[in-house]
């Protein structure tokens, strides 16, 4: 349920097995010692809201072979997370990242919208934007002042403030 685990000060590692269909809103958030979670192949859950936000020991977090996670809302919000393989099927990330440690991710073909505040106030260094991306919405690298490096290939829309305060 929601805030099932939040707030865990023992909780290390979590391990989230494909009988898993729904993950409700701010599930661990706040948990002080989690360091890794790993998805089992084949989980198919349709939306992570604020799962982890404010984890901030959290450095791995790894998906099983055909993951299927459709939507990233405030996923990783204030965590401690600093790269990542995004390869579960996610086609919308609004806020996954923001005022993260986030420094590296992988992003996959499928996607299709990079929403607002997705990786904003965050040292990520480079994002290569799958060619399935459409849409940089509005703030969505606003603040991140170490990206060096962005690749838009078939964007078509970007909107205000996007890239504000960036190098």
């Amino acid at each position: 349920g929601k805030y099932a685990f939040a707030g865990s000060k023992s909780i290390k590692n979590v391990y989230i097995p494909n009988s898993i269909k729904s993950i409700d809103e701010y599930a661990f958030a706040y948990s002080e010692a989690l360091e890794n979670v790993t998805f089992d192949s084949n989980v198919e859950v349709p939306i992570l809201e604020y799962t982890f936000r404010d984890c901030k020991m959290l450095r791995n977090v790894s998906f099983g072979k055909d993951c299927k996670i459709e939507e990233l809302v405030c996923t990783f919000y204030n965590s401690g997370i600093e790269a990542i393989d995004l390869n579960c099927g996610a086609r919308v990330i609004n806020t996954a990242f923001c005022e993260s440690s986030l420094r590296e991710i992988t992003l996959y073909d499928g996607m299709t919208h990079i929403g607002p505040h997705a990786f904003a106030k965050t040292p990520i260094e480079k994002i290569v934007v799958p060619s399935t991306v459409t849409l940089i919405d509005y703030d969505a690298f606003e603040n991140c002042k170490s990206l060096y490096y962005v690749n838009l290939s078939n964007v078509q829309g970007i909107g205000q403030s996007a890239f504000l305060n960036c190098i």
